[in-house]
Order: C-alpha cells, then sequence, then structure tokens
C-alpha cells in the first residue's frame, strides 16, 4: 500500500512540474502515470486514488492576433501583423491601452476601474487621426478627444456605453432569458435622436445533442459554453473596425476582462440593420479541443455560401492544483 501511494505522489509530482504547456489543436492533456512494473503493482492499482488537475487556460493566439502577459498575468501588449500593436500599462485602478498603426501612436483609451466590481465606468480616448476616421478631415484640432460612461445591471452586466456630454449618442445592450447578449442598439445625434441608426441581433450555438437526450424538456434550449469569452466577438480585427462602430460608441476593447459578465455561449450569428444601408450578416462554425475550448472559428456571409474569415486558437495551459 505505501509503495502504491508513493507511486501516486511521484505521478502528482510530475503532473505538477510543468507549469505551462502549449495547447495545440483538438488535443487534450493528460496526467502522466507510473508504469506497472509487476503483477503485484498491478494488482495494488486498485487502491490508487484518482488525481484531477485543475487547468487554467490563458489565450494566447487568436487568428493573427497575438497576445503576450505581464508575469503577474495581466495583459501586456496585442500584437496582430507588422502594422498594428497595442501596448497596456496600470497604475492602480486606471488601466492604459496606446494602439499603433506603422510605428505611430493611432489612439490612445484610458480605463477608470471600480475596484469593488473590476468594471470599467469611464474611459477616456484620443484619436490621433493616423487612420480614417469621421474626424480626419478636422485639421484644426490635430487630435480628438472623446469621453465614454459605462452602466451596468444588477446582474453585472453592461447595458449601455454613452459618450458623457452628448447623452443622444449612445449604445444599449440588451440579454436574453440564459445571460447572452442578444441586441445591439447604437444611437447618433447625427443621425436621429430617438430613432437607432443601427442595430445588431445576436444568436448563439444550441446543443443539439444535449437537447435530443432530454426530449420530455420541450421549448428548453441549451447552448454550447463558450469557456474563453472575449469582449464584443461579433466585431471584425483588427481595431479600429469600421466606420460604423466608430461614429455613434467607442472602440471596443476586445481582451481586457473590463465589462462585466459577458456572454457565456458560442455565437452562432450576429445580423446586421443600418438605418438607410439595408441588412448584412455573418455565420459562425467552431472546432473545440477536449477541453471544450475553441481551437478554431469560421466566419462566412449569411447570405452567400461564402467564407469570410478563419481564426485559430492558441492556448497556454497552466496547473492549479489537485482535487481528489
Amino acid at each position: 500500500m505505501n509503495n502504491t501511494f508513493q507511486k501516486t505522489a511521484l505521478a502528482i509530482g510530475l503532473a505538477l512540474s510543468t507549469s505551462l504547456v502549449s495547447c495545440q489543436k483538438d488535443s487534450a492533456i493528460a496526467p502522466v502515470q507510473p508504469p506497472l512494473e509487476n503483477t503485484s503493482a498491478q494488482k495494488a492499482t486498485d487502491d490508487v486514488i484518482v488525481v484531477n488537475v485543475a487547468k487554467k487556460y490563458t489565450l494566447t493566439q487568436q487568428g493573427n492576433a497575438i497576445l503576450t502577459y505581464y508575469p503577474d498575468g495581466r495583459l501586456q501588449k496585442v500584437t496582430q501583423g507588422a502594422e498594428f500593436h497595442r501596448d497596456y500599462t496600470y497604475n492602480g485602478n486606471t488601466i492604459q491601452a496606446i494602439s499603433y498603426r506603422n510605428g505611430k501612436m493611432a489612439f490612445k483609451d484610458t480605463y477608470l476601474i471600480d475596484p469593488a466590481t473590476n468594471r470599467c465606468y469611464e474611459s477616456e480616448q484620443i484619436d490621433y487621426l493616423v487612420l480614417p476616421t469621421p474626424y480626419t478631415s478636422n485639421a484644426i484640432d490635430p487630435t480628438c478627444k472623446r469621453t465614454w460612461v459605462y452602466a451596468y445591471n444588477a446582474k453585472g452586466q453592461l447595458t449601455s456605453c454613452g459618450e458623457k456630454n452628448k447623452a443622444a449618442t449612445r449604445t444599449e445592450y440588451g440579454y436574453n432569458a440564459q445571460g447572452n447578449l442578444n441586441l445591439v442598439t447604437t444611437y447618433w445625434e447625427g443621425m436621429s435622436k430617438v430613432k437607432p441608426w443601427y442595430t445588431i441581433t445576436l444568436q448563439y450555438l444550441e446543443n443539439k445533442t444535449r437537447q435530443s437526450q432530454n426530449p420530455g424538456q420541450i421549448n428548453v434550449i441549451e447552448y454550447v459554453e463558450d469557456k474563453y469569452p472575449t469582449n464584443f466577438n461579433w466585431i471584425l480585427l483588427p481595431t479600429p473596425y469600421s466606420y460604423i462602430d466608430y461614429y455613434a460608441q467607442a472602440i471596443p476593447e476586445r481582451y481586457l476582462k473590463i465589462y462585466g459578465k459577458m456572454s457565456k455561449s458560442l455565437l452562432s450569428a450576429a445580423n446586421w440593420h443600418v438605418e438607410g444601408m439595408g441588412y448584412h450578416g455573418s455565420n459562425f462554425t467552431y472546432s473545440l479541443n477536449a477541453d471544450g475550448y475553441v481551437t478554431e472559428r469560421k466566419r462566412f456571409d449569411d447570405q452567400y455560401p461564402q467564407l469570410l474569415q478563419t481564426e485559430a486558437y492558441n492556448y497556454t495551459v497552466s496547473y492549479l492544483g489537485v482535487s481528489l
């Protein structure tokens, strides 16, 4: 029996000695186990306690975006090809993110964080007019500064982001019964103060297998869990994204976990309706690894059988502890 526990302890030690490993597509990480040397050892395996090692996934790549981190685990940089990178610094309850395009400072975002909730309640965005934006033609002011305020519901979900001194310019967020964001409504004072400029409806990937196993649960919809949710995951990278997103809201931060509780299911469709411009949309499919994390996402045009984008996801995996 003592020999058995020695072997079990050895297995645990080997498993925990590896702190970070690269997560390959559709691969599972198997615990290290000592070989069985003889029949008595084989018989003793009946007494071995099963050990589960808890894992923590950290995203290191999404498509052409490469994420790096400080030693304490906070996001340090997002690099997208040779043209774009975004650097993050932290000072108390303030986070600053500076975006560079071709070596020139393009945007500087400053996020004020509520220490009680870890949510952003106000942000300032300075546009240095390096990129084509609605303000590029303003030759008098070499920058454009905008301040945004954020509101949340009792569940900690983001409900609005509005320009601080222009109440008519804002984006509102609505959620379904499962807690997934399903409606984004943007108002812009340049279009109308009461009529939305554009709306986005979002749908999520249903777990058909689970639902077929529970045929008695009428009208109960189960969704595939998003185990590593990011912010505003219907928007194409890199930032800044497009005129539509930039006119009437802050250019969203994709990776900092500062906007409260995100949707907990995998996005399957995003459909835009823009005032005076019509409708367009995208559908999404996924590949998952053995732990249920996304390893690949494909984006398709919803009206034509056309693949628009393929993103590979990679992670590092750390071992947090042992549960028996």
